[in-house]
């Protein structure tokens, strides 16, 4: 699914978005105020979209990319 408007798309996370969920992930700023510790290997990435895919089939929502 997508959501398209002039200046912004939201779509579905697939795992050709894992280099820039590692990017944002690893970094220890982004989660700063977030309680959580960063990733550190792109395997790390690959694993939680897939968990995000599973909630799309299994729940029928999910986190989604933004372009």
């Amino acid at each position: 699914m997508m959501i398209k408007t002039r200046r912004l798309i939201l779509r579905e996370l697939n795992l050709t978005d894992a280099d820039g969920m590692f990017t944002l992930d690893n970094d220890p700023e982004v989660h700063k105020f977030l309680g959580n510790n960063p990733i550190s290997t792109i395997e790390q990435s690959i694993s939680n979209i897939k968990f995000i895919q599973n909630q799309y089939t299994q729940n029928g929502i999910g986190r989604w990319a933004v372009n």
